[in-house]
């Protein structure tokens, strides 16, 4: 659907974006980890000139880091220059175990 919106030159101002972290549609197969880049492209490609984009990702194997550097190589594949990306804090009502990254991991991305 993404690629179809782009292809109409469709966008949108704000994007949330919440994949599963593993599906299939026909002949799609989509895996968190290993995609990421690829649908972060995708969603900068729909969002609006000073739109902004929450993306989250309850992956264990994905961490905060690995999904900021998804939204960063993006930005530099697509030339869509992000005017911010933070980090979200982890929930207060899902905290992380001790010494371990939180299970919740999300970034708002602006352009």
């Amino acid at each position: 659907v993404l690629d179809r919106f782009a292809r109409r030159g469709r966008s949108f101002d704000l994007v949330v974006c919440d994949p599963p972290t593993d599906s299939s549609a026909g002949k799609t197969r989509f895996t968190s980890g290993k995609m990421w880049k690829e649908l972060a492209a995708r969603v900068l490609r729909v969002l609006a000139p000073h739109g902004a984009v929450l993306a989250t990702t309850n992956d264990r194997r994905a961490s905060q880091r690995d999904l900021r550097a998804a939204f960063h190589e993006a930005s530099r594949a697509t030339e869509i220059r992000l005017a911010s990306l933070r980090d979200l804090p982890a929930p207060v009502d899902f905290p992380a175990p001790i010494g371990s990254e939180p299970h919740l991991k999300g970034v708002i991305a602006r352009r």
